[in-house]
């Protein structure tokens, strides 16, 4: 349902370093290399301030505490007890476009961890029944419409079905890269505000008439790809196919909903350099 035509190249999601910041975000989610890299600091400044006879505030105290920040967001998604428990939910839904389907799955079989993924053939004609039947497994799971449902409706059975803290919705026309899932759970890490986290790089605000173009201000999460916490859906719900089955707008309605309920609403950086 969600268009994809503001993507660059294949529409992989790349995300830029956290500015001011020594270490890349696509290793963020490594606590043992955090740690590391935050002793490295802290022994930096500790011997500054022997040398000078007193304590200051300088950039490398700033990442210190930066780094303590990230350590205690990717603890509040990974917590040391819950390693083995499914995370992240994601939903695929599509009609047809098997080739694309494919390279979007494949991606997330190889770059995704604590997962589940959810498939939803909407009564596909060109293959893709058989290639979901085949990759159907323990951590995949299929299901098949003998007609074609739309986008919401799917998407809601999924997370009907679904086990993780977070479900993810995404468009088979995406590619995505290492650590997508952690770096998209990461604002939630820093704030119990969030209520959904997308990528940037398509519609963000609303004209006149309630639809979606890229503007400057963020007024809702295009659902190519967003992710969003279980409470947060069994607060406020998920799509409202009744009204938006085939329609561009369910997002628009959940994110307003969202922020209807108080939450806030973000979206990352994509960065399309390879």
């Amino acid at each position: 349902m969600q268009s994809n035509r503001q993507y660059k190249k294949s529409g992989v999601i790349r995300l830029r370093k956290i500015p001011n910041c020594l270490c890349s975000i696509s290793i963020l989610w490594n606590k043992n290399r955090l740690i590391e890299r935050h002793k490295i600091y802290e022994s930096r400044l500790s011997d500054w301030n022997k040398k000078n006879g007193h304590a200051v505030y300088s950039i490398e105290d700033k990442r210190i505490r930066d780094f303590e920040k990230m350590l205690e967001a990717a603890e509040a998604v990974f917590p040391e007890n819950n390693k083995n428990r499914i995370k992240f939910s994601i939903s695929l839904v599509c009609h047809n476009n098997l080739e694309l389907t494919k390279k979007c799955i494949a991606s997330i079989l190889k770059y995704s961890n604590s997962y589940e993924l959810l498939l939803w053939n909407n009564a596909s004609t060109d293959g893709t029944k058989e290639y979901f039947d085949d990759i159907q497994s323990e951590r995949v799971k299929v299901y098949h419409s003998d007609i074609n449902e739309g986008f919401g409706k799917p998407h809601n059975q999924n997370f009907d079905n679904s086990n993780g803290e977070y479900f993810v919705v995404i468009n088979n026309d995406i590619e995505v890269c290492p650590n997508w899932l952690t770096l998209l759970a990461m604002p939630f890490g820093f704030s119990k505000d969030i209520g959904i986290v997308g990528i940037e790089g398509n519609c963000t605000s609303l004209n006149e008439n309630g639809l979606g173009y890229p503007g400057e201000i963020l007024e809702y999460i295009e659902a190519s790809c967003m992710m969003i916490p279980r409470q947060v859906i069994n607060h406020i719900g998920l799509f409202d196919y009744n009204l938006f089955q085939f329609a561009y707008c369910e997002d628009v309605d959940l994110s307003l909903r969202c922020r209807e309920a108080g939450y806030k609403i973000k979206n990352f950086t994509i960065d399309d350099k390879t």
